[in-house]
């Protein structure tokens, strides 16, 4: 099934308990409509998860700061003993609680996460015991490896997220600490957390996971060249916008991890919408300006360019085929002007890194700046159209942004401003005006 339809499947589940309350249907009854429209993914408990792990964290702290107030006047073998045996006791009962179901196993999550805390902290107190000093991003680095081997052992998505954290931190202090490029920390984060994810077929850790390799980029990126950082994240965030619509979602599909490519694709709307503002601005074209005899800065550019250019060439091909009549019921406007715009913008971005690049202040923002123009239009006439107040307070949100970006440092005149704000408000109450007749045509055809 679609992500679509599971979400609607999951809000009539919700809704049955509801009616069965309020006396609308029988026990009976509502067995038969969930046997009809069965939900293929299990729901998860993340809150109880959530709240596990943070209490564990906090458990941790406490018990690392309760001895550490008593730490110096103690043996380094019960030190050690106490290290290992709370190491050993929190592993213990995490994996006896997992055995069981349901709360238990939320239980014996928030454990295991407490020992891998409890491991971490045993790395910086024996080096406090025995004097060790040692590179300590390495401290990070064994940690981290702790808690992906668990995360694989168990499995478990929590003990993924804290690897993923910690072999971002890991390979953030090699980088800014040390200026070490560190070539295995990227393909160790994607390698290790990634196909976790993809066999525990969770959203959270893929998502985390993709957030911790793209921050991970950054930094090898920084230690290369500064000016690759916002090209290079520009790229990936299209490449992650266009994977809804590309063989990657629909191989998901097939392994029934349908809903993945929905947060990837929105994180990448984020970076990229991001991006594009800064970029808009007049001396942004710094963040851009690489260096064309740093062969190594132009390579990363022009790998992280193809892969992005293939992806949405990719989409625009779908949406060709769906055009052309083989999908009719697929045929999508606002996905039609998303690709658009994000096949412009990319292709924007190249040119100004390429044959652009020697054009300064606007010369150079005004193209972006039409770009994100553009992408809020869409937004509000799209989601005027098709009822969606998402689209359409999005779509506000970001031409409101541009228009108090431009009053800064575009305008001088109080007068021009005023006009400006004056059109740009009408445009907004326009936009308001016409979602809310469209709602009431929808009501009533309905």
């Amino acid at each position: 099934m679609s992500a679509l339809n599971q979400r609607h499947i999951r809000w009539l589940h919700t809704e049955i308990d509801r009616w069965i309350a309020d006396g609308l249907l029988t026990q009976e009854q509502a067995a038969a409509i969930r046997g009809r429209y069965p939900s293929s993914a299990p729901e998860i408990p993340w809150g109880k998860i959530i709240f596990s792990g943070i209490g564990a964290i906090l458990l941790g702290l406490g018990v690392i700061l309760l001895f550490a107030y008593n730490w110096d006047g103690m043996h380094r073998f019960l030190k050690l003993g106490i290290i290992f045996g709370g190491l050993f006791i929190s592993h213990g009962i995490g994996y006896r609680l997992r055995r069981e179901q349901g709360t238990y196993w939320v239980a014996g999550e928030g454990f295991h996460v407490l020992g891998i805390m409890l491991f971490g902290a045993g790395i910086w107190l024996i080096a406090q015991i025995y004097h060790i000093d040692e590179h300590y991003p390495n401290a990070f680095l064994f940690w981290g490896l702790g808690a992906l081997g668990m995360a694989w052992a168990l499995p478990s998505t929590a003990q993924g997220i804290v690897a993923a954290i910690l072999l971002t931190v890991w390979h953030g202090t090699e980088g800014i600490g040390f200026s070490h490029p560190n070539g295995i920390g990227l393909p160790l984060i994607i390698g290790g957390i990634l196909p976790l994810a993809w066999l525990q077929r969770s959203k959270a850790l893929m998502t985390i996971g993709t957030i911790a390799g793209l921050t991970a980029l950054s930094f090898t990126c920084g230690n290369i060249a500064e000016e690759i950082i916002v090209p290079v994240l520009f790229c990936w965030a299209c490449a992650l916008i266009s994977l809804p619509s590309n063989l990657f979602a629909t191989r998901m599909e097939k392994n029934g991890f349908e809903d993945a490519a929905l947060p990837l694709a929105g994180l990448g709307w984020i970076i990229y919408l991001t991006l594009l503002y800064i970029l808009t601005f007049p001396g942004a074209e710094n963040l851009i300006g690489l260096d064309t005899y740093d062969e190594i800065a132009m390579l990363c550019f022009f790998l992280s360019f193809l892969v992005a250019a293939s992806l949405v060439g990719r989409w625009l091909y779908t949406l060709l085929q769906k055009k052309s009549g083989q999908d009719p019921k697929s045929r999508s406007l606002p996905e039609w002007l998303s690709a658009i715009g994000v096949c412009a913008g990319l292709g924007i971005l190249f040119l100004r890194i390429t044959v652009m690049r020697n054009i300064d202040d606007w010369g150079g923002a005004a193209l972006f700046n039409l770009i994100f123009l553009y992408h809020a239009m869409a937004l509000i006439a799209i989601g005027s159209r098709t009822v969606s107040m998402r689209r359409t307070a999005a779509g506000c949100l970001l031409l409101s942004l541009l228009v108090i970006a431009r009053y800064v440092d575009l305008f001088d005149s109080l007068l021009v401003r005023g006009i400006i704000f004056f059109l740009t408000g009408g445009a907004i109450f326009g936009a308001g005006s016409f979602y809310t007749s469209a709602k009431k045509r929808k009501g009533k055809a309905s």
